[in-house]
């Protein structure tokens, strides 16, 4: 294994950065939700039921960041990650 030296490495201002078009939340969350779920098979009842209850009073917080609890939680008071971890610990 070779050792980078943190001087070699490439400053923020040097490194070329690209315009990204694609969704931020929405539907792109919702197709990689849906490619996660397809892909490994949680019960679909149990999973929705499951992010019912993610970030609620009463519920549970969030597997995989600290997403807080608001007072009046939306029904899809989650985010991307949060609902793939709830997934994956279903299957």
């Amino acid at each position: 294994m070779t050792k980078i030296d943190a001087d070699d490495a490439p400053r923020a201002s040097e490194m070329e950065t690209h315009q990204y078009d694609g969704a931020v939340g929405g539907w792109g969350s919702l197709k990689g939700l849906s490619a996660v779920v397809l892909r490994e098979k949680p019960g679909p009842v149990e999973l929705g039921e499951e992010l019912l209850r993610q970030n609620k009073h009463g519920g549970f917080m969030c597997v995989s960041c600290a997403w807080g609890k608001p007072e009046r939680p939306h029904a899809a008071e989650f985010c991307e990650n949060g609902a793939k971890a709830t997934a994956w610990d279903l299957t």
